[in-house]
């Protein structure tokens, strides 16, 4: 399943993001540089678990962390995760669903 992070603001940020199991494994951590209105798409960062399980997006803008719980794999239909940086340093982190 792949990891997105689009910075759709108009300034340049250093983002970082980690996604974890809830016995605190880590599946996914990446931290990567973006310019305005540039993305970055890490493809197939998750393995899909035959069950469904929920895990953690951590995500640091700049300093700040946004979490996120989200399931993943069984019926739960997720596709990719996606980070959005919108203006200001704003951050919205969302799955998209197949």
């Amino acid at each position: 399943m792949p990891v997105s992070i689009d910075n759709d603001d108009q300034e340049s940020h250093t983002i970082a993001v980690e996604v974890r199991r809830a016995t605190e494994d880590t599946l996914f951590s990446e931290e990567t540089s973006l310019g305005p209105e540039e993305s970055r798409t890490f493809e197939d960062a998750l393995a899909e678990p035959s069950e469904a399980e929920t895990l953690t997006a951590n995500v640091t803008v700049d300093g700040t962390t946004t979490s996120r719980e989200f399931g993943i794999g069984g019926s739960t239909g997720t596709a990719e995760l996606i980070v959005n940086v919108r203006s200001g340093g704003e951050v919205t982190v969302f799955v998209a669903q197949s």
